[in-house]
Order: C-alpha cells, then structure tokens, then sequence
C-alpha cells in the first residue's frame, strides 16, 4: 500500500498531547471475539459531540511509515483527528486513494484491522467481508431551516472519497452515503463518527444493513452484475 504523500516535504502534525482514554491502541489492539470489538474501539452511540476531527489540509503529510520498507495502512486515530504521534507514527497520516482497494485484501479493513464474518450486531466495527461494505447509515441528524441537508451531507462526506450517491429521509432524519470504493466508506466511518454537520447533532454512523430505497436496490444489483462481467473478461 504506497503513501501519496511520500516524497513530502511536510511532517506529519501532531494533532492531540493525550492518549485516547482508556488506553491508546492501535489495529493490534486487544480484542473480544464475543464483541467484535478491540480495546479502545469507539462505543456506537455517544451523548457528546467529538472533542477532535480531522482536517486533511493541515494534518496530512509524511509519517515514519513513509521511510519503512514493507506494507502499512492508515492511522484509524489519524481518520479521528487524535493521533498523538504525528510525524512519528508507524502509519500514514494521508486519505485514501482508490489505488489502495488494488492491494488491500478483504480480510482487513483501511487501518489494518480484521474484518469479520459477520457484522456485528449494533452494525458498527469494522465490516464484514462477505458484502461489499459501501454504504453508511447516518443518524442523529438535525434540521435547520433554509438549509439543503443532502448537499451539506454530500459536502462533509466526499472530503474522504468519491461518492455514488447520498440519500437523506427527511421524515426520519436519516441518510445513506454510498461510496464508490469501501474503503472510502472505511475513513468515513471513523472520521464522522460522533461528529456534527453544525446544527447541534452528534452523527451516529454505522454499517448499513441496506438502502431501503428500491432505485438504490437497482442501482446495488445493476453495480454487482457490472462488477461480475468485467471479472470474468479479465479471466478470459
């Protein structure tokens, strides 16, 4: 997995003082088989807004995983805004580019961590490598008037990757941002977790189970039939 920003002339910042409460762990950290979760993973709800988050501007650049020799992945406490490390780090602070889903296997996700099975239950953690895991469900969404919330979605959303489509269900206020690459939807997930889009809400993100929308569905079979036929011209 090569770093986009190797040959960068910028260190990588040092974005929080503090170690992440309980412990600061990484992608090896302790993990619950019963859970699906590591030592140190994010609960899925929260009742406070993130006190840290990511601004790719400012807190990309290189890292000691630029200079190492053999394969990294990217800083999950990077995606979160909290790496306390920075240029220091043993992975790359930078976002993810499309030329990274070319050499990442299916068993682990954009940081390093193993994917599961199955998902688990509250649909948080890391995915499941059964299914193609593109697609977010957004909560905790609050309205304002006059604002457009689908175009402020796609806005904050499509920092970290190309997006197929967002869909936002005004009655329940929820939404649904389809990625085009999962691993795009992998640094979302963390980036935006318990962030606000500015009108007082703590998002709630987690794996989608499905889009309910039946143009969604289509779009989902038309994708997985497209993505079927191009696999077996290049068996051929």
């Amino acid at each position: 997995m090569a770093s986009n920003v190797k040959g960068s002339r910028v260190p990588a910042r040092q974005q929080a003082t503090e170690m992440e409460k309980p412990d600061y762990v990484h992608a090896q950290g302790d993990y619950n088989i019963w859970y699906h979760k590591r030592l140190g993973d994010r609960p899925a709800k929260r009742n406070e807004v993130a006190t840290s988050r990511l601004d790719p501007s400012k807190d990309s650049g290189f890292t000691k995983a630029d200079t190492l020799p053999g394969k990294h992945y990217l800083c999950v406490y990077f995606a979160r805004g909290k790496c306390v490390h920075g240029k220091n780090c043993l992975f790359y602070h930078r976002l993810p580019v499309a030329a990274d889903e070319l050499t990442l296997p299916l068993t682990h996700d954009i940081f390093g961590r193993e994917r599961h099975q199955t998902d688990r239950e509250d649909m948080g953690g890391v995915g499941n490598f059964n299914r193609d895991n593109r697609t977010l469900y957004v909560g905790g969404i609050k309205t304002s008037p006059g604002v457009n919330l689908e175009r402020v979605i796609y806005e904050q959303f499509s920092v970290f990757g190309e997006i197929e489509y967002v869909r936002l269900i005004q009655s329940r206020m929820i939404a649904f941002v389809r990625y085009k690459l999962r691993i795009f939807a992998e640094f979302a997930k963390e980036a935006m977790g318990d962030q606000s889009l500015g009108f007082g809400d703590i998002l709630n993100i987690r794996w989608s189970n499905e889009d309910p929308n039946p143009a969604a569905k289509r779009y989902e079979q038309e994708e997985t039939s497209r993505k079927a036929a191009v696999a077996i011209l290049e068996k051929k």
